[in-house]
């Protein structure tokens, strides 16, 4: 049995876009040793787990249906164009069977066809070699239609070159002058790509980042780039400040220690993939949840954060609220502190009212603090949004009588909140 253990990889191909294009990664059973070495997340996760990854032209996609019209499985045919790993021959056709549907973030459609003719052709799949009618079988896909694929084409490539070296420490060494390049690079996918192998990398080799190379990542966020970004650099600095410590030496830690979970969300290769395996966390729920949901807080970047917390509120999971609460006073990231405000307005009760209000003072987060205060709308809220009224702009003074006014209650009401 095959496991989806990283779907929604992003990858599209540099070709035009008149051909149908795929990335195949084609993925053996026995490959469970595989990526122990690896000096990347991708590297470690779908990358080892394939006997082949090739581009290929999708020629022709067949829905087999089951018993009452469910789709069962679809049957593939393709052309490789390039072969990036494993043997399959340029120009050669292949067929690749595709059992199940793929999963999704979208709680109304829990799964989608991975194949839909005509549409969305250019993907990155993961195949495991069989011995049956069909020598291919679907394990995952990484989606291939935005610009940003030419990138990513260049990443799997970097990762199948790095692959092939032998030596631990020139493995390592090489992998880091690639990111370091990768980061530099004015991409707009290659530079958060490299940041988050970089971390990756300084986890399993902080050794190799000298005073020179942590100083030019550092300049290098402090220039620019996304929040995201830049809390990989900090990451890395993180990362190699620990194992320099005396305590970090050898303890582990920032490591998954060894735990399945804490193991494929760390070599997870893209935000997609650490989405899924939350989202699966989430509906578990329970001591599971707890144990590894705030282990994973502080090891995932802002978007991913304020993803996180937006979860949350859609699984109602108001036990959540104090932990998530208390997680505002160190959150750096804007976006993230605002989401766990509206969080609050949406989860919380009269014992959040004092907790929102302090937020007031926060220009960053007073407005979604007003509108949190207006959604508990108990005694309490209400005369802070009043209180909240004095000495404000004439602009936002008619705001909040706007979330003081029914027109407001009616249009939550209506919004179904």
């Amino acid at each position: 049995m095959t496991r989806r253990l990283h779907p929604g990889y992003v990858v599209r191909l540099p070709f035009p876009a008149c051909t149908h294009l795929v990335v195949l990664f084609c993925c053996a059973s026995s490959a469970g040793a595989a990526g122990l070495d690896a000096t990347t997340a991708l590297e470690a996760g779908p990358f080892s787990r394939a006997d082949a990854v090739v581009a290929v032209q999708v020629l022709d996609v067949t829905d087999i249906r089951a018993p009452g019209g469910a789709l069962g499985r679809q049957i593939v045919r393709a052309r490789v164009l390039r072969a990036m790993k494993g043997t399959a021959a340029a120009r050669s056709e292949i067929t690749v069977q595709v059992r199940g549907q793929r999963p999704t973030l979208d709680p109304a459609r829990p799964s989608v066809p991975y194949f839909r003719k005509g549409l969305h052709n250019r993907y990155v799949l993961f195949l495991t070699r069989t011995t049956g009618r069909f020598v291919y079988q679907l394990q995952t896909l990484y989606d291939a239609q935005d610009r940003t694929g030419a990138e990513k084409i260049k990443a799997v490539d970097a990762v199948a070159l790095w692959a092939r070296e032998t030596d631990p420490k020139v493995k390592a060494a090489k992998t880091l002058k690639g990111l370091l390049t990768m980061i530099k690079s004015r991409g707009r996918w290659a530079p958060g790509h490299a940041a988050r192998e970089l971390a990756y990398l300084a986890q399993l080799h902080p050794e190799i980042f000298d005073r020179r190379t942590l100083g030019q990542l550092t300049r290098l966020g402090a220039l620019g780039g996304t929040s995201d970004m830049r809390f990989w650099i900090r990451r890395v600095a993180q990362l190699v400040s620990q194992s320099a410590s005396p305590s970090g030496k050898g303890s582990g830690k920032g490591k998954a220690d060894g735990d399945p979970w804490r193991v494929a969300f760390t070599g997870a290769p893209g935000p997609e993939d650490r989405k899924l395996l939350l989202s699966r966390l989430l509906r578990t729920g329970g001591e599971t949840f707890d144990k590894q949901a705030w282990w994973a807080w502080n090891r995932i970047e802002p978007s991913l954060r304020g993803w996180f917390v937006e979860a949350l509120v859609l699984a109602k999971a108001r036990k959540r609220l104090p932990r998530l609460r208390g997680l505002y006073g160190g959150e750096e990231d804007g976006e993230v502190r605002a989401a766990i405000v509206r969080a609050v307005g949406l989860l919380g009760s009269k014992d959040d009212v004092a907790w929102l209000t302090e937020r007031l003072a926060g220009a960053t987060v007073r407005r979604q603090a007003l509108i949190a205060l207006a959604r508990i709308r108990t005694t309490q809220a209400l005369a802070s949004l009043r209180a909240a009224r004095q000495d404000r702009p004439a602009d936002e003074v008619r705001w909040i009588d706007h979330l003081l006014s029914k027109v407001f209650v009616e249009s939550e009401r209506r919004a179904g909140r």
